[in-house]
């Protein structure tokens, strides 16, 4: 699945982003060696990102961007060194202020 909209802060004053979210089935939530659920792949000209969900988080989260209900999503990363950075957290909310996630 991709998703496409733009930060609530901009980055080196990019706002634009775009992620690729995954399922895996047996995927663990992040993984063990390196704390991930994903990559920042890309700064220019827009964020990109893939992201690797657990099989039933990714059922998840299809099914509220199904419905039309995914309002928001946080991801929480490094600064991205040549244009590329873990990603350690993600979450999706219904919700439209991130502050209530």
């Amino acid at each position: 699945m991709t998703m496409r909209g733009r930060f609530s802060e901009a980055l080196i004053g990019i706002s634009d982003f775009y992620i690729q979210v995954s399922g895996t089935p047996g995927a663990q939530a992040e993984s063990a060696e390196t704390h991930t659920v994903g990559y920042v792949i890309a700064v220019k000209p827009m964020i990109q990102a893939v992201v690797d969900l657990m099989e039933s988080e990714f059922r998840a989260v299809l099914a509220m961007a199904e419905a039309q209900r995914l309002a928001t999503c946080r991801i929480c990363f490094d600064k991205p060194l040549y244009g590329k950075a873990p990603i350690h957290s993600v979450s999706f909310s219904t919700r439209n202020d991130p502050d209530d996630m």
